[in-house]
């Protein structure tokens, strides 16, 4: 078993999205919401796939 600290993880941009979706428990909330809306569009971008688009953005 290995201890993973979300704060020792690095940058959201450079992270997978769903390891940078994880990152925004410990985000403030105003930090959070714009880091969100970045995730939102990177999904958009980086996955052509509609169910796929969807099932990560819920």
């Amino acid at each position: 078993m290995t201890r993973i600290y979300l704060d020792e993880l690095g940058k959201a941009e450079s992270l997978p999205v769903g390891i940078a979706t994880i990152k925004l428990v410990i985000e403030n909330e105003n930090t959070a919401i714009q880091l969100a809306r970045q995730l939102i569009d990177r999904t958009r971008l980086e996955f052509i796939s509609l169910p796929q688009q969807q099932q990560l953005l819920q």
